[in-house]
């Protein structure tokens, strides 16, 4: 057995062969990514990524921000804001937001000063602590509503039909695009852009993982079961019946595991780790056959 770093330039695997000399492409190779830990420092140079992560995080952040302090002083005190799921959906995602890109330039700053003074960077707490509390109950959240809602409005489509005659039809679709549609797109970006961070924040055992969604889970079953004590989804969204509501609840929760289950595999350890490929254990060659 031998063990050999690769030397090409952005290469970062060890390679673990069994050879008795140089090896060639006969040997069986088995390439295994150094996977980072979560006890790893996450550090921020100023890369493009970064920068336009960043500029995304503070735009989309201060949109959602406006938003919804609009919409808390166009609803006379917020009462007919927090009646609706959505709306803390979209409260969820500013505070997440806007805290993400405080920490980001705060990370930013610190990272730069200690390259500058040449000192060794130490591992960012409250940025770990920002992904571990907020990043899946948030993600839960975004997917849940936009799936959610293709119940909702097939079966209560007057929710939008009756602000065609107050704003307009154009006005109105474009707004439930914007309030409903854009979030799991800009989340998704969002996603791609500290895929890197992910990585830190999701290099755990499975047991690790599973408590990690096991938690989010809890965080959206209390914040869930705060809800429907203070509403009534199904009078809230005018469903005709307890099954709808139940159809649209199931799909709220069962969208919101699947893909975050999903997103927490591709990131783990167990989405970043090669498959070996499959041993031949017998060779039916010509030879072989004419043997039997």
């Amino acid at each position: 057995m031998c063990v050999r770093k690769c030397r090409r330039p952005g290469c970062d695997f060890d390679i673990y062969g069994v050879t008795s000399g140089p090896l060639d492409r006969k040997d069986v190779i088995v390439a295994t990514y150094n996977i980072p830990r979560a006890s790893v420092a996450i550090h921020y140079p100023l890369t493009l990524a970064k920068v336009l992560g960043l500029a995304l995080t503070v735009a989309w952040g201060g949109f959602l921000t406006l938003v919804a302090c609009g919409k808390l002083v166009l609803q006379f005190g917020g009462v007919g804001y927090v009646k609706y799921m959505t709306n803390w959906s979209w409260t969820a995602q500013a505070f997440y937001f806007d805290i993400h890109a405080f920490l980001t330039v705060f990370s930013i700053v610190r990272e730069t000063l200690a390259r500058k003074n040449h000192t060794k960077p130490k591992t960012d707490v409250a940025m770990l602590l920002h992904y571990e509390m907020f990043y899946l109950p948030v993600l839960m959240a975004v997917t849940g509503v936009f799936f959610g809602l293709i119940i909702v409005l097939y079966y209560a489509p007057e929710l939008l039909s009756e602000n065609f005659e107050v704003v307009g039809e154009g006005l109105t679709y474009g707004g439930n695009a914007v309030v409903h549609y854009i979030p799991p797109i800009m989340f998704a970006l969002h996603t791609l852009s500290i895929t890197d961070d992910l990585r830190h924040v999701f290099a755990k055992s499975i047991f690790g993982l599973v408590w990690a969604l096991v938690r989010a889970c809890l965080v959206g079953t209390i914040c869930a079961a705060v809800y429907c004590a203070s509403f009534s989804p199904g009078n809230v969204y005018n469903l005709p019946d307890t099954a709808v509501t139940l159809a649209a609840s199931t799909s709220f929760i069962a969208s919101a595991l699947l893909v975050s289950v999903y997103v927490v595999l591709i990131l783990s350890p167990m989405g970043s780790a090669p498959l070996t490929h499959p041993v031949h254990r017998m060779q039916w060659t010509k030879e072989g056959m004419q043997s039997i």
